[in-house]
């Protein structure tokens, strides 16, 4: 069993949500050893009431498992653009080509800026932003 999972019992035992779900924030490790496993887990489908009440309480331990619940700061983007287009013949290429074609529009940029400015650090130091560095990141 993963810790994704164990951390999920205990979530939906917690919460009383049979539904919840938890998952790691990248999808895959490619090389799974202590060194580069997850060490924090997104938890989803419980009620705000449940998530209020994890973060309240902040540390939970059971004898499988003993994690701390926080919330997520700066939070992330609901929702940060549209992409439309896809059908089930859509290659994996043209996907990649829409979102790199959506990302590189000027209102994209700007809500880019605003997202990186929650996490510019104190001295002043920011993130470029440039063409080369937004389609690398896909």
């Amino acid at each position: 069993m993963t810790i994704a999972a164990i951390i999920q019992k205990a979530v939906a035992t917690i919460t009383n949500s049979p539904n919840a779900r938890v998952t790691t924030p990248v999808g895959k490790y490619p090389n799974p050893q202590p060194a580069n496993t997850p060490n924090a887990f997104f938890v989803f489908n419980i009620s705000e009431e449940s998530a209020r009440a994890m973060i309240t309480n902040s540390v939970w331990s059971s004898t499988a498992v003993t994690f701390q619940a926080m919330d997520l700061n700066p939070a992330l983007p609901t929702y940060l653009f549209p992409v439309l287009g896809f059908a089930e013949w859509t290659t994996n290429e043209e996907v990649v080509k829409i979102i790199q074609t959506r990302w590189l529009e000027p209102d994209s940029i700007v809500e880019f800026r605003k997202l990186i400015a929650q996490f510019d650090d104190e001295s002043g130091t920011t993130v470029p932003l440039t063409e080369g560095a937004i389609l690398g990141f896909i």
